[in-house]
């Protein structure tokens, strides 16, 4: 840090001045293509509105070295940086700096993703589907320093960010690591087994919860929706929203909870707790006939293999937002080896479950430890006092508010 406290000291100590992302930046070419037209098999990423790649595409309409701002749906004020060509889709604005020698293309988009969650609370419209005005992100003003500043602080930043990747590849690894053990262990194993394996339907040893729970009896950890229900398997977290009154579905320890709505998202729980749920969630019950022949932790681990989600997957209907078959479901045939051997897998498989999602111990919880200090440092690196006499008289990111909640720079 030392270095850069040097240059700042050197090159900027009175501070650096504020302008507005439309005036240092150019937006770039974009086209709309449908899921069609796209390939695992072609070379160019396409970026649209999402999160993650929309897919690919034989052909680019732009270079790289270059930052994505999402402006419509769930994720509209989502910022990435795209270093490859790419197809940039309809529902986002792509931009690159107007000089590399004023402006860096990679500092603008870390200032700006230092600021994504305000912005995603304060300029995006939060209608039937949310959209981010352009003429909004626009106005949002960048602390400018000097281009050596900027460079050191791209390269604390990049090294930030490699060592995030280098623990998230950790991650995905150990988590196809584990799938592979899962795979053998209840299928091939189980079935390969000299003893004689029983291949039940779920609906012959469990049912859907039919108990109900008043709304006056949860809380935010008890409620266990489809929004707090994480995917690829990873557990829940708090519920950020409860409901206040009706009746709900009560889910017992030991039942599993598998979101209902886009089951490739691979939502699932073993439940440690009692509380409520909705119908939007399966609720996986054991038959009390049938708890001497199946353990809930196996059952769970069942329940979380590819194979179980890629059945469910084949009996999803609807567009957009797609749900399980609750029959197909219950039609589900596995091996149930005797329980001693369920307890020995499980054992094995547990390991492998808390390295690879638990959120208090496993790597998860390392990612999350090094994405907050990243976040904390970044914000650090990234607050500039204000030059006086400056373009705008700003000692933040943004300017004067134009609606609740709102802060933009004035108009050009």
């Amino acid at each position: 840090m030392s270095r850069l406290e040097d240059l700042i000291q050197t090159l900027c100590p009175d501070g650096v001045e504020y302008l507005p992302l439309g005036r240092l930046c150019t937006s770039l070419t974009k086209g709309t293509l449908t899921q069609g037209k796209l390939s695992e098999a072609f070379r160019y990423p396409v970026v649209n509105s999402g999160r993650d790649y929309y897919g690919y595409y034989s052909e680019y309409n732009n270079d790289g070295n270059a930052l994505v701002i999402a402006s419509r749906g769930e994720y509209a004020g989502f910022i990435s940086y795209v270093s490859e060509q790419f197809w940039a889709g309809g529902l986002c604005y792509p931009y690159r700096s107007r000089n590399e020698k004023e402006a860096q293309t990679k500092y603008l988009f870390y200032v700006l993703k230092n600021s994504e969650r305000k912005i995603m609370d304060s300029l995006v419209a939060r209608g039937s589907i949310p959209a981010l005005n352009k003429a909004d992100i626009e106005k949002v003003l960048i602390p400018l320093p000097p281009p050596p500043v900027q460079e050191e602080i791209v390269r604390i930043l990049d090294t930030f960010t490699a060592l995030e990747n280098e623990l998230e590849a950790e991650q995905a690894a150990r988590a196809r690591q584990y799938e592979h053990y899962r795979q053998n262990l209840l299928f091939r194993c189980t079935e390969s087994s000299t003893i004689a394996l029983e291949r039940v339907m779920l609906g012959e040893i469990c049912h859907y919860s039919k108990e109900s729970i008043d709304a006056s009896e949860i809380d935010k950890d008890s409620y266990v929706g489809v929004d707090n229900l994480l995917q690829n398997k990873q557990g829940k977290v708090a519920s950020e929203f409860v409901p206040e009154k009706g009746r709900l579905i009560r889910y017992r320890a030991g039942n599993i909870l598998i979101g209902n709505i886009r089951p490739y998202l691979k939502k699932i729980w073993l439940a440690d707790s009692e509380g409520g749920t909705n119908g939007d969630v399966l609720c996986i019950q054991i038959n009390d006939k049938a708890k001497t022949k199946i353990i809930p932790r196996f059952l769970y681990q069942i329940l979380s293999s590819e194979e179980f989600f890629t059945y469910a997957i084949n009996f999803m209907r609807g567009a957009g937002m797609p749900r399980g078959s609750k029959e197909m479901t219950m039609k589900y045939k596995f091996p149930v080896p005797p329980i001693e051997i369920q307890e020995q897998i499980v054992s094995i498989l547990d390991r492998f479950d808390t390295l690879v999602n638990d959120l208090k111990s496993g790597l998860p919880a390392e990612i999350a430890l090094r994405r907050k200090q990243y976040e904390y440092y970044r914000d650090k690196l990234l607050t500039f006092p204000q030059k006086p006499g400056g373009w705008a008289n700003s000692t933040t990111p943004f300017d004067s508010p134009s609606k609740e909640g709102v802060i933009v720079c004035n108009p050009l």
